[in-house]
């Protein structure tokens, strides 16, 4: 993975280690883009059960409770 620096302000060169932060995702991505791929497809596939579940099973309105106590 490779990115373009476009303007790194009034400096002749580009500070480097400005840049670390996103060295360090694009490493890490690359690294563990297919954990992340299958974690991301497994939750797609999840939200779309919980939403078949509570479209077939929908919630029952609760009653609303109020307490009250006595005021000194």
């Amino acid at each position: 993975l490779e990115y373009y620096i476009v303007d790194w302000g009034d400096e002749a060169e580009p500070d480097l280690s400005a840049f670390e932060g996103i060295d360090a995702m694009l490493s890490y991505y690359s690294e563990n883009s297919d954990s992340m791929k299958i974690a991301y497809e497994n939750t797609k596939k999840l939200n779309a059960l919980r939403k078949a579940y509570l479209e077939a099973n929908p919630p029952k309105q609760r009653d609303t409770i109020i307490n009250f106590r006595p005021i000194e």
